[in-house]
């Protein structure tokens, strides 16, 4: 099982340079750039935290053509499906964490996605003193 993030990005800036400040953020150790017909230009950057895996690739999903970068997480191996579950946690957190960071981000709310909901995340100015608010919206 996997948990997902897509995040709003700029168009000028290419994978490896969103990665760093993103991993750091995040606490995600770097690994490996590594290349697979699957992802979009054939790369994707694969990171390890808490022991999962963490991809950061190039977003291309019919559902989420405003996001730039598509962000995953996978189990350890050893888990069981019902553990697994946990990783929607994760990706609801982080999704939380990178929108209070000033990323716009997006994750889905249910199975295949056509036409499932997705969440998503921004921050605001807070209008009652100085720092930002978290705001959430379902589409």
């Amino acid at each position: 099982m996997v948990s997902e993030v897509f995040i709003r990005g700029d168009d000028s800036e290419n994978l490896e340079a969103f990665a760093l400040p993103l991993f750091s953020c995040l606490n995600v150790r770097f690994v490996e750039i590594r290349e697979s017909s699957f992802y979009v230009n054939n790369t994707y950057i694969v990171g390890e935290a808490l022991g999962m895996t963490v991809k950061l690739s190039l977003a291309d999903d019919t559902e989420f053509t405003d996001y730039r970068y598509w962000l995953t997480f996978s189990a350890p191996s050893g888990l069981s499906e019902g553990e697994r579950g946990c990783l929607d946690g994760v990706a609801e957190l982080v999704a939380r964490v990178l929108a209070l960071e000033g990323l716009e981000t997006a994750r889905p709310l249910g199975g295949p996605r056509m036409g499932e909901p997705k969440r998503i995340y921004t921050r605001e100015v807070r209008s009652d003193g100085p720092g930002y608010v978290l705001r959430t919206s379902e589409a």
